[in-house]
């Protein structure tokens, strides 16, 4: 699938694949939306991004120097930071590449605001989904969630009706993160 995306160009195969890739993601988070407690989801969006707006600086530079070694911080924070330094020239060289010819506004609008709000929905409707259901007593789920977090997904969307045809939906666009993600390397 990347080989063919790639080698139709950016206009059409890549384009094409990223849209489907992002109207297929959109669908699903949506999916989740509407199938659980919209209400409560809705909710906890907004609480989601004044809490991060209110502890961001102190997320953004602890690292908790004069506690005593943390596992959770040493395989998140620190390993986050690199990951990302180690992408920031792929990632720029391939934004400088698509962004040839926009102006600085959509260059920001395109690459940091609407990704970043996307991030935050995807993040709250999913992980707000799961902690409704651990704190609705669904100690089975909160179980396999800590455990096995590589079955937590799934496990969330076996809890909504048509979960085999989103787990389908859900394993594709995945798929199609990562050939994007290779797409946009060879570009």
């Amino acid at each position: 699938m990347a080989v063919a995306s790639c080698v139709s160009g950016v206009d059409k195969g890549i384009r094409r694949l990223s849209e489907l890739n992002i109207i297929l993601a959109i669908g699903l988070m949506l999916y989740v939306l509407i199938a659980g407690r919209t209400a409560f989801l809705l909710d906890a969006i907004v609480m989601n991004i004044g809490d991060f707006l209110a502890r961001f600086p102190d997320m953004t530079l602890n690292t908790f120097a004069f506690e005593a070694p943390q596992e959770w911080m040493s395989g998140w924070t620190l390993f986050f930071w690199a990951w990302w330094i180690a992408w920031a020239p792929f990632v720029g060289l391939f934004l400088a590449r698509i962004s040839r010819g926009r102006t600085l506004r959509q260059f920001v609008v395109g690459t940091m605001t609407v990704p970043f709000a996307f991030i935050l929905l995807w993040i709250s409707i999913f992980g707000n989904s799961a902690l409704d259901l651990v704190v609705g007593g669904d100690a089975v789920f909160g179980e396999v969630a800590m455990s096995t977090p590589e079955r937590a997904f799934y496990s969330l969307l076996a809890e909504y009706p048509g979960a085999t045809i989103a787990a389908s939906i859900a394993t594709f666009t995945g798929l199609l993160f990562y050939v994007t993600s290779a797409d946009s390397g060879a570009w």
